[in-house]
């Protein structure tokens, strides 16, 4: 739904925060741009892995779609289950694994997920509805006398 662009260096220190809404389900993305000393990171023929600790301690493994090889850019998703506790993930690391399992980690992304009221759990009010249909209810008597009216 919609697409945040970040860059993390894999030789710097990275300082990247992102804010999120709790309680969304599988509609932010975040494109992340790995540079190697300003140049983008070659991802062909490796895979990326997200790893991070949720607020409540809970972890998160997934995979990133790498999109641009080359270019050094991966997607993120941003799941249900990354939104669903409010506070900060910490400890996000971006795991680069090449064919022989060679590892590279790649920090500096935070992610707070900010707190919102859960209007699904609502209980749907009725009183407005209810005033409609009062309304709806005099128009239609008004026009059923009108119309005997003038029969």
């Amino acid at each position: 739904m919609t697409t945040k662009s970040i860059t993390l260096n894999v030789w710097q220190p990275n300082d990247v925060r992102v804010q999120v809404n709790q309680g969304e389900v599988n509609s932010r993305f975040l494109e992340i741009k790995i540079l190697d000393k300003k140049k983008a990171f070659n991802l062909t023929g490796k895979t990326v892995i997200f790893y991070a600790t949720k607020p409540d301690g809970n972890l998160i493994f997934n995979d990133c779609e790498i999109e641009k090889a080359t270019n050094g850019i991966v997607t993120l998703q941003l799941t249900s289950q990354m939104s669903i506790v409010p506070g900060i993930m910490r400890d996000c690391e971006f795991h680069i694994l090449d064919e022989e399992l060679t590892k590279l980690k790649v920090k500096g992304l935070s992610i707070e997920i900010a707190r919102c009221t859960d209007f699904e759990s609502a209980i749907e009010s009725t009183s407005e509805f209810t005033a409609l249909t009062q309304a709806l209810d005099e128009v239609n008597k008004v026009m059923e006398a009108y119309s005997e009216e003038n029969i």
